[in-house]
Formats: structure tokens, C-alpha cells, sequence
């Protein structure tokens, strides 16, 4: 190993172990130069590479110093707290290559042949049964997004000011419908009385994260499902129901969870997406409409993308058919459990941020009583899910997007992130 990947190795490691914490500043080249026994050119060349690698930003004049993890959008995310989907580490690679090989020898050249705009009957049937849909109302989509964008050629060219939404809620459907008309969030669901106001305005649908809701980790009651659906027969208006993370309901596969779609299906857009169970590459998902709309999706549907990928409807199908889907689904449930438990540690260390413990899913949402707004968090901060100006105090941490390693890693990380915050605020050039 060359002196310069040793030196970059070994700062590398001091970051990751958090013996320089977010924000600290690093010895200069000269003093790095002087421990290493190296000239000054080979520790700049060092901290180069630290630099590209995102680890570290310089300052003109003053130095360099540990950098925060960049942003979701970056290629290279160190510690993606930001990143709200499982992990590549925790697909199950071993029995798909073994899937994959079946699939070959049974089905052949047709794996790649063009699928049908609604999806083809082995993945309709599998999806239809591991979800309990209603068969002959359920579409094979592309991914959630696709459903979404779907759902939203239904509605009227006033879109943003006819779909009323939770607050907080899910960016990707904000940045779609660009929604004027929110109803808060409370802990056992939304706003009730706030909800039949606009109801009473005047909406056309109301989208719904109703289970192990993103951001917030939160599950509508019963009583609430039921009043919603209540006020969606009462003034006319539809429910998307976004389904975000049901299979991690404990009770998913033994005694299933209330849905709207079961309550008032004629009234329900029901939209799943297999991705966060799977991998995120795997962009498959289901859409159930009311009969009366499934043909006007489907041909949407057939616009958008004429069909979605054979192959990878033949593969989740055989993830369900061999059970290989439900077995993945029980292991993660666990490692997110125990990963929630440590990351839940770690955040009642400091006072200044609060949390509800025990909630479900990927993701904890927490409030600082310190503003938490940094140039590049670890962490998607509360504004890109809400419109309340209090947001900008809230962030989501999301911990399956990690293999165990990084998470083990992050953990430290965060704690050094915290650790500058309580301290008068971040260092350095932060």
C-alpha cells in the first residue's frame, strides 16, 4: 500500500470513528507532512482525496475540516440517513441468482418479451393474493411515483388546489402534485374537524399514508380510518391510499391491517410499492382502482411506459410463489427493530431532542429545540416534508439504507454531529 493510501486510510478511519467529529479542523498539510515523514506535496495529494471522497472541505486561509455527509441527491452518500429505502446489503441475493436460474430454464426468451399494459396474469396473481386485492381491479405499475402520477391525471388541471394532504407527508408526492391544501398530522391520524372543513370546501381527494406513515413513523386508528371514510361517502371525495410500509405491521400477515381500500373501495386508489421491501431498483408495484376509473388508468398506464418490465414481473412473482418475499420481509422486520432500539439510544443522549419511541418503519422523526439546519446533514430536514414553518426544528433519520457496518459507523457519526450542536452550534466552517 502506498504511503498516500495509507495516510488517506488511517484519516479515513479517524472520521469514521468520529476521533474528529463533524466540523473539527484537521492538522494542517504541514503539521500531517511532519507526522507522516513525507513531503508537503503527498499529504496535500492525501487530503485530496478526502476531499473527493466527501469526507472533508477546505476553507481558503483557514484549513480543512470535517465535512457532514452530503445530501440525498449525492452519488456518494457516507452515512445515508437521508435515504428512506432498504439496503442493497439486505436483499436476498443468494435465492434470487438461485430464482433467476429457474426462471431462465422455465420461461425463456418470454422473460423479455412485452407484457401487458395492466401486468401479466403470474404477477397479477401473486401480488393480488400476497396483498389480498381484488384481482380484476389491480394494475402492475411501475413503482409508487408511477402511481402517483396516475392517480394524479384523474383530477382536474387545478390539481394543487383539489387533492387535499397530510402535513407533514411524503416529498416525492409533494414535488408531483404541488399540493395548497394540507391538514396537520396528529398522533392517531389527521386533523378531523380541520379534514371536513376542506371537505366541505370542497376537495376531490384526499391522499393518505395511513400506515407506518413517512415521515413520521405514525398509524392512523380504526375510528379515524372509519371517520375518514365516512366523510369521503358524505361529500363526494376520493382516498390515494399510499401504502407505504404495511408488511412491517406486526400483525401483516396473521391479521391484516385496516385499509381504506377494504372500507370504501369504490371511493379508493389504493397504490403499493414492493421496492421498500425488496431493493430499490426493483421499481414494481400495484395500483387498485374503483371499476369505474381502471380503465382510464390503464390507459394512462399504456401512455407512460406502454408496459412495465416483464423480467421483473416474473421475478417478484417468483419471490412471492416461493416464499422467498415473506421470509425477507420477517428478517428485515428484526434488523429494524434492533436498529431502531440503538438509534433510539443514541438520540436520548441529548435533551434538546425529543422522539416518540417504539414507532414502526425505517424512520424516526425528531424534533431539536436547537435549529438542526446545516449545509449538508446527515439527515432530510423537516421543510422538505412540511409547509409549517416549525419544520425547520424536525428531521427524519431513516437506518435501512445502510449495510450494518455504516450503520455501526453512522451511529458515531451522529453522535459527533450532536455532539456540535449541543455545543454551541457546529464548528469550524459550519
Amino acid at each position: 500500500m502506498s504511503l498516500i493510501e495509507t495516510m488517506v486510510q488511517s484519516l479515513r478511519q479517524a472520521i469514521e470513528e468520529g476521533r474528529y467529529a463533524p466540523g473539527d479542523q484537521l492538522p494542517s498539510i504541514r503539521e500531517c507532512a511532519e507526522r507522516w515523514g513525507c513531503n508537503k506535496l503527498t499529504a496535500k495529494k492525501a487530503y485530496d482525496r478526502l476531499k473527493a471522497e466527501g469526507y472533508i472541505e477546505n476553507s481558503v486561509g483557514r484549513g480543512s475540516f470535517v465535512k457532514y455527509p452530503r445530501r440525498i441527491e449525492s452519488e456518494r452518500g457516507l452515512f445515508p440517513f437521508q435515504v428512506a429505502s432498504i439496503g442493497e446489503d439486505l436483499f436476498p441475493l443468494d435465492a434470487v441468482r438461485r430464482l433467476t436460474g429457474e426462471l431462465f430454464a422455465e420461461v425463456g426468451v418470454s422473460l423479455f418479451a412485452a407484457a401487458p399494459p395492466g401486468g401479466n396474469s403470474r404477477c397479477l396473481d401473486a401480488l393480488s393474493s400476497f396483498y389480498r386485492t381484488p384481482r380484476d381491479r389491480t394494475v402492475v405499475i411501475s413503482g409508487a411515483q408511477q402511481g402517483l402520477d396516475l392517480a394524479g391525471k384523474l383530477f382536474s388541471d387545478s390539481l394543487s388546489e383539489v387533492v387535499l394532504f397530510e402535513d407533514p407527508t411524503y416529498s416525492g408526492a409533494v414535488n408531483l402534485f404541488r399540493p395548497k391544501r394540507f391538514v396537520p398530522l396528529l398522533e392517531n391520524g389527521p386533523d378531523l374537524d380541520l379534514l371536513e372543513k376542506h371537505a366541505r370546501e370542497g376537495i376531490e381527494a384526499f391522499y393518505a399514508m395511513p400506515q407506518i406513515h413517512n415521515p413520521t413513523g405514525i398509524s392512523y386508528t380504526p375510528e379515524v380510518m372509519k371517520r375518514i371514510a365516512e366523510l369521503a361517502t358524505t361529500y363526494g371525495f376520493l382516498i390515494i391510499e399510499d401504502d407505504y410500509l404495511s408488511e412491517f405491521l406486526p400483525s401483516f400477515f396473521d391479521d391484516p391491517p385496516m385499509r381504506f381500500l377494504d372500507l370504501i373501495p369504490e371511493r379508493t386508489i389504493y397504490i403499493k410499492s414492493l421496492s421498500k421491501v425488496t431493493a430499490p431498483g426493483i421499481r414494481i408495484g400495484i395500483l387498485v382502482a374503483p371499476g369505474t376509473l381502471r380503465e382510464d388508468l390503464l390507459f394512462s398506464k399504456f401512455t407512460a411506459d406502454i408496459g412495465t418490465s416483464s423480467f421483473m414481473q416474473h421475478l417478484v412473482a417468483s419471490l412471492v410463489e416461493s416464499g422467498t418475499l415473506k421470509e425477507s420481509i420477517l428478517i428485515n422486520r428484526k434488523i429494524c427493530e434492533d436498529r431502531r432500539r440503538r438509534l433510539e439510544i443514541l438520540l436520548a443522549r441529548y435533551p434538546f431532542l425529543s422522539f416518540t419511541a417504539g414507532r414502526l418503519g425505517y424512520n424516526i422523526w425528531v424534533t431539536s429545540t436547537i435549529d438542526p439546519s446545516l449545509p449538508s446533514a446527515p439527515w432530510a430536514g423537516g421543510e422538505n416534508f412540511s409547509f409549517d414553518p416549525a419544520s425547520r426544528y424536525r428531521f427524519r433519520l431513516s437506518f435501512m439504507g445502510m449495510s450494518e457496518e455504516r450503520f455501526v459507523a453512522g451511529l458515531k457519526y451522529l453522535g459527533g454531529v450532536f455532539d456540535a450542536l449541543g455545543n454551541d452550534g457546529p464548528k469550524g466552517i459550519f
